[in-house]
């Protein structure tokens, strides 16, 4: 690349004017990768601007009495080579001017040049269009509140109270672990539920206020400002927020690092205490707030604080460790640069200074951007789902401040910018064969289609080995995998209290039956009553040897045995109807898979093949073949497994008790798969129906006709 031009055509515009920088700016001198940069500061707007050492030698001499042609021809005498271009220091001294730190009487060409950096109360406002899911409010001045309450927060910057900060967190850690399984179940119904809401709602804020003033404490324990506190509405949420950039100022990256995990690091000591506070108490308001506290701290400082990817907390932190300031904005203009050099071949700096750069700016300009979208239509697919024609309109203004107001802003910057003259037909003609080319590709290319769903190792009724009466198992007379024949002895129950009865009950039967034969004989009044006793009787030692013969455990088919836990039976104390084992017959293995509404069209029509998945043996894939369809939809689940609560992806009506009633009705399908040495009856299946294949326009034309159908009726 050729090194740029020292001398600018549009020099003449600033060449007689007297700069004077404003004399309440403050300098902080950094070092970012070996290099030393200068950090200007404007106090009372509290912005912050970095410049070169070469570009300070020019800034330093800006008194206001001599002009800006001298000076720069002063410091190509001093700098040489090192010299800043004409065109930097025309581009430096706008954005200063803008910035609001240089005093001069610029040049009207000069003033329209950065007349739209200046305009910054339109900016916000437009942003607010622009970022509909995050706007911002500022409210009042926080400096001194926040260090009167400095003491609160200060202590946790200390050596040792990180340390002790360290010793609550992992002790809080380890009685998450112990109590994991209660702090999960169902935890995101019980976050959402109705009467759980406002709660929240009143949480929230509080939590993040509290997260805020960590990151003024810290700001204010290494003698910085904080001078705005807001509210910023996060998905139409209010959350507090401080104005905590006077730590860019810092000169010790590791302070500015500290300032950017302060929030969390408050947070996660809230979460801390409100676990043990969770341990502590028995259920009621007070248990259900610490639960509220926990989660949301929890949530919030690892999932987003956390994230890199989303400009929060950890951004700013792997920023300052990386030691590259801006990081995010000059990552997305190294992928402009590429765009530009590579494909338009045009000649442009290069924003990375070094390979490492580059790599790190191509990986996280594309990673942050498809997280961004992810979550952003994340947000919009869940509001949509309770606020369908407000989140229809959210999506759309979404969709336009992500995707399309930024492809609008490259095609009016290659029609109207002179620096794409010569590249202009080229650009037209790159952008016309790419949007043909995904035209065609997404109309005309077929791509592999296929719903995957889950299912379970079924087994129908007439083939499970039940215990026909409560019980002791005594005997367990046939091995796990032994072939069986109808009728054959499996196991055998005791029950000394249902032999008693059931002698007991013999012997009343014949008793009424002498009493009937002896009123026969001398007094015929008493028949009736003796006849009803009679027959009470013996409907009762029926059962009772219904129930005997329930003691033994027979074979409902010819097959192959499989017993729950052979060896857990023996002792164990059964109850009637308890499945103790199956019977499987044939070389198949029976799976009923469930199917939602929105899939059953695919499925039913344009199934090619099926393949599997066995839970405990994930790696293998078995192509199955498909008996027959449930003939209409249900609601009842075939297992536990195949709900949220067993970890399945079907959420439970929580009005239906103790049945498997799913919200949503579901389709049913039964699969044979081939006889397997391992594999366990309920055991959990990943079923994939492969599809005929079909262009990526066909599928999102009936994904959106879907949610139309499902929201609108039409």
């Amino acid at each position: 690349m050729n090194a740029p031009d020292l001398f600018s055509p549009e020099w003449y515009r600033v060449a007689a004017m007297r700069p004077l920088l404003r004399r309440q700016v403050q300098v902080s001198r950094q070092q970012f990768r070996g290099e030393t940069w200068m950090v200007l500061r404007e106090p009372g707007s509290n912005r912050l601007f970095r410049v070169t050492q070469a570009a300070w030698e020019i800034l330093s001499r800006f008194d206001g009495t001599r002009d800006l042609d001298s000076l720069w021809k002063e410091m190509c005498e001093l700098l040489g080579d090192e010299v800043p271009t004409q065109g930097e220091v025309l581009r430096l001294v706008t954005q200063l001017a803008a910035s609001d730190l240089l005093l001069s009487e610029l040049p009207p060409d000069l003033a329209e040049l950065g007349e739209r950096s200046r305009d910054i109360a339109l900016k916000r406002v437009l942003g607010y269009f622009k970022s509909p899911l995050a706007l911002r409010l500022p409210l009042f001045d926080p400096d001194r509140l926040i260090t009167a309450t400095l003491p609160l927060g200060s202590w946790l910057f200390s050596r040792r109270g990180f340390l002790i900060w360290i010793a609550i967190v992992s002790a809080a850690l380890f009685q998450v672990a112990m109590h994991w399984k209660p702090l999960t179940q169902n935890m995101f119904d019980q976050l959402l539920a109705t009467e759980n809401l406002l709660l929240l709602g009143l949480l929230y804020p509080v939590l993040k206020l509290i997260h805020e003033f960590g990151h003024g404490w810290a700001v204010k324990r290494w003698g910085g400002e904080v001078r705005e506190l807001g509210v910023m509405f996060l998905i139409f949420i209010p959350t507090p927020y401080v104005d905590a950039s006077h730590a860019s100022f810092f000169k010790d990256k590791r302070q500015r690092m500290l300032v950017g995990f302060a929030g969390m690091q408050v947070e996660l000591l809230i979460a801390a205490v409100a676990t043990f506070v969770w341990v502590a108490v028995e259920p009621g308001l007070v248990r259900a707030v610490a639960y509220n506290l926990m989660t949301l701290a929890g949530i919030s400082a690892v999932l987003f604080n956390g994230n890199p990817l989303l400009r929060f907390d950890a951004y700013h932190i792997l920023a300052d460790w990386l030691e590259m300031p801006g990081f995010g904005n000059r990552a997305n203009q190294y992928i402009g640069y590429l765009l530009q050099t590579r494909v338009l071949r045009m000649d442009v700096p290069n924003p990375a200074q070094s390979p490492r750069e580059a790599r790190w700016f191509a990986f996280y300009a594309i990673a942050a951007f498809a997280y961004k979208l992810i979550v952003t239509f994340g947000i919009v697919f869940a509001i949509a789902g309770r606020f369908f024609i407000f989140g229809v309109l959210l999506g759309i203004l979404s969709f336009a401040n992500a995707l399309v107001l930024p492809a609008w802003r490259v095609l009016k910057a290659v029609a109207t910018d002179h620096r794409y003259a010569q590249a202009r037909p080229r650009a037209w003609q790159w952008l016309a064969g790419s949007l043909t080319g995904l035209v065609l590709f997404a109309v005309f290319v077929p791509l592999p289609s296929y719903t995957v769903t889950e299912g379970v190792v079924w087994v129908p009724e007439s083939a499970r080995v039940y215990a026909g009466a409560d019980g002791v198992m005594t005997q367990v007379l046939q091995l796990n995998g032994a072939t069986v024949k109808e009728g054959e002895l499996v196991a055998q129950l005791d029950n000394p209290e249902l032999d008693t009865s059931a002698t007991a009950l013999a012997a009343r039967v014949q008793e009424l039956d002498l009493r009937y034969r002896e009123a026969a004989a001398e007094s015929r009044s008493e028949l009736a009553i003796l006849a009803e006793e009679y027959d009470r009787a013996v409907v009762e030692y029926e059962d009772a040897e219904q129930r005997l013969a329930g003691l033994d455990l027979l074979a409902p088919g010819s097959g192959t045995l499989a017993l729950e836990e052979r060896h857990g039976l023996l002792g164990r104390y059964i109850t009637r109807g308890t499945v103790v084992g199956y019977v499987i017959s044939g070389r198949e293995v029976l799976l009923r898979v469930v199917v939602g509404q929105d899939d059953i069209d695919q499925v039913r029509q344009h199934t090619k093949y099926v393949q599997v998945r066995f839970a405990s043996d994930p790696g293998k894939v078995i192509e199955v073949r498909q008996l027959h369809e449930v003939p209409e939809a249900q609601r009842l689940l075939p297992s536990a497994a195949l709900s949220l609560e067993g970890g399945g992806a079907h959420a439970l009506d929580p009005s239906a008790q103790q049945e498997l009633r799913s919200i949503e009705p579901l389709f049913q399908f039964e699969l044979a798969a081939p006889a397997r040495t391992r594999w366990r009856v309920g055991e959990r299946v990943y079923v994939r129906f492969v599809h005929r294949a079909e262009p990526l326009w066909d599928r999102v034309r009936r994904d959106v006709r879907r949610v139309f159908l499902r929201r609108l009726d039409v």
